[in-house]
């Protein structure tokens, strides 16, 4: 087994968080999405990355693209490395004949004192 990841010491505590890699495949007998996502996450001390959104954006035979997305939301906190999520096409109400445009976001909580409540920021 290896393991190859690089860490960039120039980003420590930058509050950067950078998309490595994804991969979005379906299985259309099952209904189901696999989404496959690879994050590189420098926080400061104070601060993590959680509650993935995964927002898809329904594009118009004519090109246009919706400002509306359908949002499926993970709870859980980001860290750097690869995540797998399932998604069931009738949970989100995905159109299988449909193309979509699809984005990634995240929040990043701020705790400013240790010890207090986290903030969504």
């Amino acid at each position: 087994m290896t393991v190859e990841e690089d860490i960039d010491v120039s980003l420590l505590n930058s509050n950067t968080i950078n998309i490595k890699e994804w991969r979005f495949t379906n299985d259309i007998s099952n209904k189901k999405s696999t989404l496959t996502y690879s994050f590189e996450c420098y926080p400061d001390e104070d601060v993590e990355f959680s509650n993935l959104q995964i927002k898809f954006y329904r594009v118009s035979p004519k090109g246009d693209i919706s400002t509306e997305p359908i949002i499926k939301e993970i709870s859980e906190k980001i860290y750097s490395g690869r995540n797998t999520v399932e998604l069931d096409w009738n949970e989100i109400e995905l159109d299988t004949k449909a193309l979509y445009v699809v984005k990634l976001y995240c929040n990043k909580i701020v705790n400013y004192k240790k010890g207090t409540p986290l903030k969504n920021v």
